[in-house]
């Protein structure tokens, strides 16, 4: 009986530094996670605003040209 008491005091043990460290992890990471994430959405915008404008060009070079003509 005994042994099975530690076995479960030790798992008990065990679990709480798992998520004591993926609790810890998260608080200590959020702020880094989060300015990248900040940074990765900036540029998203970005690439889709230089997306928008490369679908634009084809209609205003034609347009220019009809000009030329």
């Amino acid at each position: 009986h005994r042994r099975m008491l530690w076995s479960q005091i030790f798992t008990f043990i065990y679990w709480l530094v798992i998520l004591g460290v993926a609790g810890w992890s998260y608080y200590f990471f959020q702020p880094y996670m989060t300015k990248y994430l900040h940074s990765y959405e900036a540029a998203m915008k970005m690439l889709d605003s230089i997306d928008q404008s490369g679908k634009a060009l084809p209609s205003n070079l034609q347009g220019l040209l009809d000009k030329v003509r």
